[in-house]
């Protein structure tokens, strides 16, 4: 529709005097940002409906989510400040030596420092505190994606320009992002990633009271891999007692159909898909049996913890068919989620003031406020 507008207009652009192409030229604006808004209020009115069912007793007003609604740009302007606390939380004795590129991802200025701390078997994780701890709030640990091989915990930092890291503070909650070993080396597996998460809960539950938060319930926060890595954290045994919510955007999630680790077209945004999600996925997941074991849906039960996952539409990194997949695998065993598809590619939510971002600070709070059992200190 906006294509054919465009060609009209310079159709008749080219055969008119000076003040009728001005007013074209404002009257093509106009339809394009109407046509555009048109676009956003379907895709709203679906988010809306979704949520509605989620979260009944809530009230929502049409605006929440528009662009040009009062949310807008709130957490837009500010990176996260520095990490008030930067601690090892493990040593590990093994040769590490990263077969990978580690700066691979725009943004990741603590890559060489991740590797430094590999090869030295050392891991570290950064705590941010709010301006105003509250002790009954959880402490969200931050699980960086890149392919299980790239990455580092400084990613929320350096990608999220302000957004639902800063929301999450100024809501009270101590945030956690942490290193885990990746799959740079060889001899590092999904076993290994996993293991190092349960250490960082572990770390978060003996040392979240002294930074303000309630270290009795912790909820993981995943994007991309990071979002497959606690899935995994929250379905497979032995499951943290402390976990009580996880968040995963934009995960890989069904790992066992092989129609969604295949090239899907001969698009350039599908051969990126192909070269970057399917070569990382083959190289952690070489054959059908590990696929089987860490693939979420086939994990999911009756006493998984409740789930946020979002996904944009447009993914072509991680199709979104995965979340799809996730949902009816909740649905089936009737564990409390909310899942959102939203107009976007992968990292949409780094956005702050899209559809996508803003549905994932709204969200965030009504899934933390009502989904997650959080355990009041006394």
């Amino acid at each position: 529709m906006t294509f054919l507008l465009l060609i009209i207009t310079k159709y008749y652009f080219q055969r008119s005097p000076f003040k009728t192409k001005r007013a074209l030229v404002i009257l093509s604006i106009a339809s394009m940002v109407w046509l555009h808004r048109c676009y956003l209020e379907g895709d709203t009115q679906e988010i809306l409906g979704r949520l509605k069912r989620a979260f009944p007793d809530e009230h929502f007003y049409p605006e929440i989510l528009y662009i040009g609604g009062r949310i807008t740009n709130e957490h837009g302007s500010d990176p996260l400040p520095e990490p008030n606390h930067t601690l090892l939380y493990k040593t590990f004795g093994d040769t590490y030596t990263c077969n990978t590129i580690l700066f691979g991802l725009p943004g990741d200025f603590g890559q060489a420092e991740t590797r430094q701390n590999l090869q030295a078997g050392k891991l570290y994780l950064d705590v941010y505190l709010p301006d105003v701890p509250d002790s009954t709030k959880s402490i969200i640990l931050m699980v960086h994606g890149g392919g299980w091989d790239k990455g580092d915990k400084s990613m929320f930092r350096a990608n999220y320009y302000g957004g639902l890291p800063r929301r999450l503070l100024e809501r009270g909650h101590v945030l956690v992002g942490a290193s885990y070993r990746l799959g740079c080396n060889i001899t590092v597996s999904v076993e290994h990633m996993l293991e190092d998460l349960r250490d960082v809960v572990e770390f978060i539950s003996t040392n979240g009271e002294h930074w303000g938060g309630n270290s009795d319930s912790i909820v993981a926060w995943g994007t991309s891999a990071g979002g497959h890595l606690s899935l995994l954290l929250g379905n497979v045994q032995p499951v943290p007692r402390q976990l009580k919510g996880i968040m995963a955007f934009y995960a890989p999630a069904e790992l066992r159909e092989t129609h969604l680790l295949e090239l899907v077209d001969d698009s350039v945004f599908a051969t990126f898909h192909s070269r970057v999600f399917l070569n990382a996925t083959k190289k952690i997941f070489p054959d059908s049996l590990s696929r089987e074991k860490f693939s979420p849906t086939s994990l999911i039960t009756s006493q998984s913890p409740p789930t946020f996952p979002l996904h944009g539409v447009h993914d072509a990194l991680v199709l979104i068919e995965h979340s799809y997949a996730l949902e009816a695998s909740m649905i089936k065993h009737n564990v409390k989620h909310v899942f959102l598809p939203v107009a976007g590619n992968h990292d949409c939510d780094t956005f702050v003031s899209s559809i996508c971002g803003q549905t994932a600070m709204v969200t965030a709070d009504l899934f933390l406020k009502n989904m997650v059992q959080e355990v009041e200190i006394n």
